[in-house]
């Protein structure tokens, strides 16, 4: 970049000797003149007046480092502010914003800090970004913590991703502590967590090969009520199709059975499945539509539940499958206790992974901006 920019002031330079004054029109690509970070477009940032993108992480990518890179920026669909550290996903892959294979063995996500930036070495603010991923069969899906608050409606720098490493294939480390404010990947083997969850059924519930398994007659509800509004994952799996009812969503409290208010899916025979709410203590359960085919028997699957301002969503692998936008009465704003309940000799569950997001009901989404590659002049 600093070469290119001497390049077109020696340009400008000459052609002012000649008469005449050579000035691009940059500001359409952002390059504008800036007071602060906010003046300039999402991955630029203010320099003594002027807009700029960071320099790159190495001071020569041909020979040591990434040669490609792409802004990842963040649109705050919401009429609240997406605070600093609230984790979005960036959907990689079937249906996503990027390929698979433009990510390829080498990609990883990384920030610019400007303030760590400032001094003799513009390159010192890079770092990794906090990440985690969850690998599909035909997508990754990366939780980036945004880096700071992006205003109502506005868009803001997530992160960037930078590909094609001289080096070949490099490691990324997941953290999901670092980017969810409650992940459980249940990765301890022996009875599961008491300080997070309560066995309200028959039995012990043990944890082994990164997974929960509950049976028949076995419930598992968290201790902590979920504080609206909030986005939950349970990854898991269900073993076998003679589920007399199964059911896994929030619930208004930590006792057993499925204490009102509550929202979830409730799986019969043949696993149709229906989006069951009851919106407050004193309201008739009802499905909000009739249920249908859902769940492949031993296929794992992403259970996403999202509560607030009234609304309820549930989503199946980042497909919508129902939501309660107009609920009467509208859905209470209590805090809300995740619960898996299996009745049916003939089917269990296997919980794989937990996570919950805090954030505005409007979930906010992703662009990833055209690649830009190391050129050397």
């Amino acid at each position: 970049m600093r070469l290119q920019r001497r390049r077109l002031m020696g340009l400008a330079a000459a052609m002012a000797l000649a008469g005449c004054w050579f000035a691009p029109d940059t500001v359409p690509e952002g390059y504008g003149t800036c007071d602060v970070d906010t003046d300039c477009a999402p991955g630029k940032f203010c320099r003594q007046g002027q807009c700029y993108v960071p320099v790159w992480p190495t001071e020569d990518p041909l020979r040591e480092g990434w040669q490609t890179r792409r802004a990842v920026v963040v649109q705050n669909n919401a009429g609240e502010p997406l605070p600093a550290g609230t984790p979005v996903p960036v959907v990689i892959g079937a249906g996503g914003v990027l390929p698979v294979e433009e990510l390829g063995p080498d990609g990883v996500f990384m920030t610019y800090d400007t303030a760590a930036a400032d001094g003799d070495d513009p390159r010192a603010g890079w770092a990794a970004a906090p990440v985690w991923r969850d690998i599909g069969q035909s997508q990754l899906t990366a939780w980036i913590p945004v880096p700071e608050d992006v205003p109502a409606g506005d868009v803001g720098l997530l992160s960037w991703i930078l590909t094609d490493h001289v080096q070949g294939e490099i490691t990324i480390v997941d953290d999901a502590a670092a980017v969810f404010p409650f992940y459980d990947g249940f990765d301890d083997v022996g009875f599961v967590d008491s300080t997070l969850y309560k066995n309200v059924g028959t039995g012990d519930l043990t944890v082994s090969d990164n997974k929960l398994t509950l049976q028949d007659n076995q419930q598992l509800v968290t201790i902590n009520p979920l504080p609206q509004p909030f986005h939950l994952t349970a990854k898991g799996r269900i073993v076998g199709t003679n589920c007399d009812a199964l059911f896994i969503g929030l619930t208004g409290d930590d006792f057993v059975g499925s204490p009102l208010p509550y929202a979830g899916l409730f799986f019969g025979q043949g696993l149709d499945a229906a989006v069951d709410v009851a919106p407050t203590e004193t309201s008739n359960p009802a499905f909000l539509n009739p249920p249908q085919a859902l769940d492949t028997p031993t296929a794992a699957h992403n259970y996403s539940f999202t509560i607030g301002d009234g609304k309820v969503r549930v989503t199946v692998d980042g497909e919508l499958f129902d939501e309660g936008t107009e609920l009467i009465p509208a859905f209470s704003d209590q805090g809300m206790y995740f619960t898996v309940d299996v009745d049916g000799n003939g089917c269990s569950f296997e919980l794989l992974d937990l996570w919950v997001v805090y954030g505005p009901y409007n979930a906010p989404s992703v662009v990833v901006e055209d690649a830009v590659e190391y050129t050397e002049f």
